[in-house]
């Protein structure tokens, strides 16, 4: 049948890398294809909301440390509607997170809690009706910005 050729000591020879710098380029060459292929990887996952300040919450709605008396009037304005949350914590100067419950984070800001409840009442019943779960709602703005699971 077929016969391999054998490796002779200048077949060896001839294919081993001639200098350290080759040999270190092929090691290069071999880490930058491997943080490709990671980097690829990762970026396919879904990124979490990235908020600058650090915040001290606990799972299962222990109140933050965050809490202001402003905090406590969002908190009311949410029971007096109805909306099942977990916590509310302050982001910044301006603005609210409350995490609903399944890990849902809406962000609002501090002018005009009444009327961003009511809208978070309408998005969050139509897109139920609709079949269709988010993860992100951001009512900073003039229109939402919605995050899809």
């Amino acid at each position: 049948m077929w016969r391999r050729k054998r490796q002779t000591k200048k077949y060896r020879e001839k294919n081993r890398p001639r200098t350290l710098l080759q040999g270190a380029f092929y090691l290069i060459g071999a880490f930058a294809f491997v943080f490709v292929v990671i980097s690829a990887i990762s970026l396919t996952r879904e990124t979490p909301l990235v908020v600058p300040v650090s915040l001290s919450q606990s799972i299962r709605g222990v109140k933050s440390v965050f809490v202001s008396s402003s905090a406590e009037e969002l908190e009311h304005l949410l029971k007096e509607k109805n909306i099942s949350y977990l916590f509310v914590t302050t982001a910044s100067d301006s603005a609210y997170i409350v995490t609903l419950p399944d890990n849902v984070e809406v962000v609002m800001k501090k002018d005009d809690l009444s009327s961003q409840i009511a809208s978070l009442q309408l998005i969050s019943r139509r897109l139920t009706m609709e079949g269709k779960r988010f993860s992100r709602l951001d009512l900073r703005f003039d229109r939402p910005v919605i995050v899809l699971k």
